[in-house]
């Protein structure tokens, strides 16, 4: 029997004028954050749970900081669901991407 999925939840503060997209991003801030997001993932790994069981989620800024997670990520995770955000240091993107290319977003 397969373990149940895990569902990481990413949650963040922001406002209205950190939403332009050539404003200063804090890069040390996100990475930092990305850190504890895949610490969480590879936690439940630990645990038993198969990174592929994982799916990582969010909202808004939580929502930002889940899509750079799970492209961040270098083991396959069962998907990404990112509402209403945007993709933190997008500059650094594709070359940033870690995560298979088939992983479901």
């Amino acid at each position: 029997m397969e373990p149940n999925p895990v569902i990481i939840a990413a949650t963040a503060k922001q406002t209205a004028s950190d939403l332009d997209a050539t404003a200063p991003e804090d890069e040390e801030g996100i990475m930092r954050a990305t850190g504890l997001i895949h610490g969480l993932i590879s936690d439940e790994i630990k645990a038993g749970i198969p990174a592929n069981r994982v799916l990582l989620g969010g909202f808004s800024q939580g929502g930002a900081l889940a899509l750079h997670s799970a492209l961040t990520y270098p083991e396959p995770l069962a998907g990404v669901i990112s509402l209403s955000c945007w993709l933190p240091r997008h500059a650094h993107f594709p070359d940033a991407v870690k995560a298979p290319l088939d992983m479901p977003v």
